[in-house]
């Protein structure tokens, strides 16, 4: 298994676990066809073609232009070796023309640069397969693709396994979730009922299943209770009962995330950015207010402002800068405009490649905190850069 750390803060830390094997309910790992494990390639039938193509009949005819593709014989280009000046094909004209065995000129620009003459790469020969092919296509759907290095049939590593699943695991102050994700799409043909089992010592066990080829998560919510030093099983969608959370900025979107047991608040896109310049003493705000609508029960709020950050919906975003100056995030009483006291922290990424689906550029702030019973609060998110009020914000 490979890990992956997303977030870490006193608010939240999330991790993805990755490179993970699909397993039977035995424990076995799980191939798909028995015959990958015979070898992944077959060394006793020689071809020209991958398996369902029609056998050659009309191979190209000469070395000149060995290879056929899209029903035409063809080669690589060669350069004249004289490496003599042109600015047009042979035949286009009397002025600098390529001659006929190297016909076409490459490279020629009116004023800037003169051409250089390369051989054709086609002739008007109909083929279906190259010069030189005795063999016929591969004869077996065990070995259907053609090696034409070692004219040997071989099945593709990744028709053996299924894609690998992979989580993702956040963990609040007072919950953890545990999402299971896979690509059914990868392996068409493939079904079958994924299985997850969470124990949790011997006070709790839990099994959730999902279809492999019409479902691609399933997810597994545990709940600090609050009567109880034992966690319950809050999978159902619960976890942010009685707690609403509104903005009123303009572009600004609030998703209620179940399967994380989290709410997101993205900033509106027109929300400005700072990168490798200095950005002076800029702010730009976000108000949301939460309400706990349960009479006679404290209820938990966690709350992320996000700035293009992964939420698993199809919503508005926009991507961060470098920020490189300096990125700060404040949380204020709306009304005064000053800071609250709720403890924020905020999590970053700026690095792309490998394959996480988190990669790229994105930031959360992030809130953890506790609500009295029918009660509500109203906040203001203020994002500054460089400076704040000409002191520097960080």
């Amino acid at each position: 298994a490979e890990f992956g750390l997303v977030r870490k803060g006193h608010a939240v830390t999330q991790v993805t676990i990755d490179k993970l094997d699909w397993r039977t309910d035995t424990g076995d790992l799980f191939v798909i066809d028995p015959v990958c494990n015979e070898g992944l390639e077959d060394t006793t039938s020689d071809c020209s073609s991958d398996f369902g193509t029609p056998a050659a009949n009309n191979p190209c005819d000469m070395t000149d232009f060995p290879n056929c593709e899209g029903g035409m014989c063809y080669s690589e280009p060669v350069q004249h070796p004289s490496n003599s000046n042109c600015n047009q094909d042979y035949g286009a004209g009397n002025s600098n023309p390529c001659p006929l065995e190297y016909p076409n000129c490459v490279g020629f620009e009116q004023g800037v640069s003169w051409g250089r003459c390369f051989s054709s790469t086609t002739n008007s020969e109909v083929c279906d397969a190259d010069y030189g092919a005795t063999q016929g296509p591969c004869t077996s759907q065990d070995y259907p693709l053609c090696n034409l290095a070692t004219n040997k049939c071989y099945r593709d590593e990744s028709t053996c396994f299924l894609k690998s699943p992979w989580y993702d695991v956040a963990i609040w102050g007072d919950l953890v979730t545990i999402n299971l994700h896979w690509d059914g799409a990868s392996s068409p043909g493939c079904s079958g009922t994924v299985k997850l089992d969470v124990s949790v010592g011997t006070d709790l066990t839990i099994q959730k299943t999902a279809d492999f080829s019409t479902e691609s998560k399933v997810a597994v919510l545990l709940a600090a209770q609050e009567s109880s030093s034992l966690l319950a099983d809050k999978s159902n969608g619960d976890s942010n009962t009685d707690v609403n959370v509104f903005s009123s900025t303009v572009g600004a979107t609030v998703l209620e995330r179940s399967d994380f047991g989290d709410f997101i608040v993205e900033v509106p896109t027109s929300t400005g950015t700072c990168s490798y310049s200095n950005c002076g003493d800029s702010l730009y705000t976000t108000d949301i207010s939460v309400a706990n609508t349960d009479p006679s029960l404290s209820r938990t709020v966690r709350l992320s402002l996000s700035r293009n950050f992964v939420t698993g919906q199809t919503i508005s975003q926009s991507r961060p800068r470098a920020e490189i100056t300096g990125l700060n995030v404040m949380v204020w009483d709306r009304a005064s405009q000053q800071p609250n006291g709720i403890p924020i922290h905020i999590s970053k990424n700026w690095h792309y490649g490998g394959d996480s689906i988190y990669q790229g550029s994105w930031w959360t702030a992030n809130l953890f905190f506790r609500l009295p019973p029918g009660s509500s609060i109203d906040l203001t998110f203020a994002i500054v850069y460089e400076q704040y009020r000409q002191i520097p914000a960080f």
